[in-house]
């Protein structure tokens, strides 16, 4: 049997009412520290696609930067043009082919924007050339109305045109229609065997190529 005391205090137990627990049903189980799930895929998804937007960014800025640099370096280069006179002469003929290709030549000679011109010949094959485009335009222009000009010194050389017979020559000697030895004097369309010579003796010269080139 149990006692009054124990039963009273059984009694009081029974009746007394249970103490709530104090722990919240609607307080998320997750920390503060956590983040929820759906937060952490926006945000992967947001950093790949700032990450490649910046990417994409990078590529399109170099190549805008590759192709305004080869815009500006590749600047247009016109390959020069030239025109060329060269002809074989041989001791003791008349050069009559090689004037009527002379005659040819200096009617090609129009007004151009020329920048160098080279007389070069078998025993000169670097020759002597002008670079002075003034000088270059006045001997293509004398050449071609078959007048006179010159002499006038340009690289060291004495350039002149000048009537020759009954046709106009080309020296780099600062004479005309003279004997040289050694001389640069062109004159093909002289009617002996004086047709001149590129560093050899301008009268009866030795066999040889002779070359003369207008470049612009």
């Amino acid at each position: 049997m149990r006692s009054p005391e124990r039963f009273q205090k059984d009694s009081n137990n029974q009746h007394q009412p249970q103490k709530p627990n104090d722990k919240n049903l609607f307080k998320s189980n997750v920390s503060d520290s956590q983040t929820p799930f759906y937060l952490t895929k926006r945000f992967t998804f947001a950093t790949y696609l700032t990450v490649t937007l910046l990417i994409c960014g990078i590529c399109l800025a170099v190549v805008v930067t590759l192709w305004l640099t080869s815009a500006i370096t590749s600047t247009s280069t016109v390959a020069a043009r030239t025109i060329i006179y060269s002809q074989n002469f041989t001791n003791g003929h008349t050069a009559t082919a090689q004037c009527t290709v002379w005659t040819s030549f200096v009617a090609q000679l129009i007004q151009q924007p020329y920048i160098l011109l080279t007389m070069s010949g078998t025993f000169d094959p670097i020759g002597v050339s002008v670079t002075d485009p003034t000088v270059i335009a006045n001997i293509s222009l004398a050449l071609r109305t078959s007048t006179a000009y010159g002499p006038v010194t340009s690289n060291s050389n004495s350039w002149a045109v000048g009537l020759c017979g009954s046709s106009y020559e080309l020296s780099a000697s600062g004479t005309k229609c003279m004997c040289r030895t050694p001389g640069y004097s062109i004159r093909p369309c002289l009617t002996n065997q004086n047709y001149g010579g590129v560093n050899t003796t301008t009268c009866s010269g030795p066999n040889q190529t002779m070359t003369v080139i207008f470049q612009y």
